[in-house]
């Protein structure tokens, strides 16, 4: 097996494994699309080693050293995972324990764990992102002073006054030489704390950068929520004739991952009897996955009868949108979303499509809109009291979320954050839903509780805004539709159960 590793090893080095035909690929690395066996994967970690590079670390002073220990055993904890297919199961593990020829699932939002190439899918937008740590060392003015005394006094014996003007002289000019040191370990003092309290601070200046921070805008789920999902079937709203609620969550299932999954596609595929009916009987020719722009996912696929057809969920209102008869069940379906937000729920639009041309491109035919799911996401245990805090430290705490607006009331309510928000048409959008007798968008914003209906475009916004009225503004989410606003915020905060990406972008 050694010297067959050996070849791969030869092989793989002899050809363009990025250009050269993806069966060609296989065949240099000695694996197939069902991906390798556990067996396989110790023998080539055994081979080719881990899929790191040597880290090299820089010796400092104790606090920086301290700092930097706590926060490296906190990055260690959120060491990033693979979805990788081994054994013919699809798993998680370590990004360190990838091989060549290993086959890995990705979505919006992931760390590209290793070199790849797409066997399928949509085209891919990679950002790359480098970071770098600097050392910093620390003056001591008082050691100076010491000498200073020694030399005045006790070589040169010069006059009391004279040596007290030479020791002001050093001090007054000493302490601005020092502030930037002295500032640079009471930060790294900082950063040690918080790591013990379980924060990692990539950059110690957003240590003072927070300390003066007023505004905090908040993403909802995943941040202000558990982005833990459950359905209750009970509350189901069917709109499509013919259909009952098991065929509803059936076509819900269909519309979602059943690998590397979201919280949402996890949920769905949960409440059937065996999560394989979620692709049993039929033939999946593509998968569309979620992305902030559209808001939904959609998959392409032929029955059993050799038709085609597509299936749709997401957000209501873009759902709504593809309905054929959209101005009939407009109302409705706004009346269903208020009664569900009105419980603290949110909605989930389903709608499904014949596409007779038989082909992955063809647009189909007329869209029907099937049903409305209740999504329940409870707050975090301590978003309440976190809020509570920030406000009577003088933050206004602003939600920024992609949901519906009493959704978005709703929650406020329950966390105690103020229910003065706005529709994001209001103030970004074509300005459709504003009435004459509102303020400027500008103070508008300033002044709002939160924003529903958003994009990642929106919050960016936002944010830009309130920089640009001299707020020192900070930012968390956990998602990729986050990441523009938390790049562009004075102060970025993630959290551990965030998409990597969003983590990249945060201080």
């Amino acid at each position: 097996m050694a010297s067959k590793l050996e070849e791969t090893r030869e092989a793989a080095e002899d050809v363009d494994l990025e250009n050269v035909p993806i069966e060609e690929v296989f065949e240099s690395l000695q694996c197939t699309r069902n991906g390798l066996s556990s067996d396989e994967v110790e023998q080539r970690i055994a081979k080719y080693g881990y899929n790191k590079l040597e880290e090299k670390k820089a010796s400092g002073y104790i606090e920086e050293n301290n700092a930097g220990n706590a926060a490296a055993a906190l990055m260690a904890r959120l060491a990033p995972k693979a979805k990788v297919l081994r054994d013919g199961e699809w798993n998680e593990d370590d990004a360190t324990r990838l091989v060549p020829g290993d086959i890995i699932s990705i979505k919006l939002g992931d760390i590209v764990p290793a070199d790849a190439r797409l066997l399928n899918g949509d085209p891919l937008k990679i950002d790359q992102v480098l970071t770098s740590i600097g050392n910093f060392c620390i003056c001591s003015i008082a050691v100076g002073m010491l000498i200073e005394i020694i030399v005045i006094y006790a070589l040169h014996q010069r006059p009391y006054r004279v040596g007290i003007d030479n020791l002001l002289v050093l001090l007054i000019g000493g302490i601005p030489i020092a502030m930037p040191t002295v500032l640079s370990v009471t930060m790294a003092i900082g950063s040690h704390r918080l790591a013990q309290q379980g924060a990692i601070t990539k950059r110690m200046t957003a240590i003072e950068e927070m300390a003066g921070m007023d505004v905090l805008c908040s993403d909802k789920t995943g941040t202000l929520t558990l982005n833990k999902l459950t359905v209750d079937k009970n509350l189901i709203e069917v709109f499509a004739k013919g259909v009952d609620k098991d065929m509803v969550v059936l076509l819900a299932a269909r519309a979602s991952r059943t690998e590397n999954q979201d919280a949402i596609d996890g949920a769905i595929v949960s409440m059937l009897p065996d999560p394989k009916q979620a692709r049993e009987g039929i033939k999946e020719v593509h998968f569309l996955p979620f992305n902030p722009t559209d808001k939904r996912t959609a998959l392409t696929y032929i029955d059993e009868a050799g038709k085609m057809h597509r299936v749709s969920k997401g957000a209501p209102e873009q759902i709504l949108e593809l309905a054929h008869n959209q101005s009939a069940i407009e109302r409705r379906v706004h009346t269903v979303i208020d009664k569900f937000a009105n419980r603290g729920l949110r909605s989930l639009g389903v709608a499904r499509q014949e596409v007779p041309e038989g082909t992955q491109e063809s647009p189909g035919g007329p869209w029907e809109f099937v049903a409305l799911l209740p999504l329940f996401d409870p707050p975090r245990h301590d978003s309440a009291e976190t809020i509570r805090k920030a406000l009577d430290l003088g933050v206004s705490v602003k939600m920024i979320t992609g949901d519906q607006l009493a959704i978005g009331k709703e929650t406020g309510r329950r966390l105690g954050m103020g229910t003065n928000m706005y529709p994001s048409s209001t103030i970004l959008g074509d300005n459709k839903d504003r009435s004459p007798d509102m303020p400027p968008i500008e103070e508008l914003i300033e002044n709002a509780d939160g924003f529903a209906g958003v994009f990642p475009e929106h919050k960016y916004n936002i944010v830009k805004i309130l920089q640009e009225r001299k707020h020192i503004v900070g930012m968390t989410g956990d998602g990729v539709n986050d990441a523009p606003a938390l790049k562009r915020a004075d102060i970025g905060i993630a959290h551990e159960n965030g998409r990597k990406i969003s983590n990249v972008y945060c201080n």
